[in-house]
């Protein structure tokens, strides 16, 4: 387990990557995971952010697959700021099984 630094991220795939579906399992800390997000979700959404944490900890928590809810969010999100979208699309999308 791991922060959710992308950089982390790449280095345990690339580790790993001749392992295959036996490669452990690298997840990330649902504290740094929610830091991060609060972060950026300040610097790019000033107070709107409380909407956009309450919404992506819905997803977070939620026990069903996250994808479609992620679609949904990352759409509502990008016409309100298109850097908050290209944020969560880049750190987020892709990576929802790492939480």
């Amino acid at each position: 387990m791991s922060d959710c630094a992308l950089a982390i991220t790449n280095a345990v795939e690339n580790v790993y990557q001749d392992l295959g579906p036996q490669a452990p399992k690298h997840y990330w800390c649902l504290f740094h995971v929610l830091k991060a997000f609060k972060a950026q979700s300040k610097i790019f959404l000033g107070n709107q952010s409380g909407s956009a944490i309450k919404d992506f900890q819905s997803i977070l928590y939620n026990t069903e697959d996250p994808t479609m809810p992620f679609i949904l969010y990352w759409l509502q999100w990008r016409q309100v700021s298109q850097g908050f979208a290209n944020y969560i699309k880049k750190q987020w999308a892709g990576r929802m099984l790492y939480w």
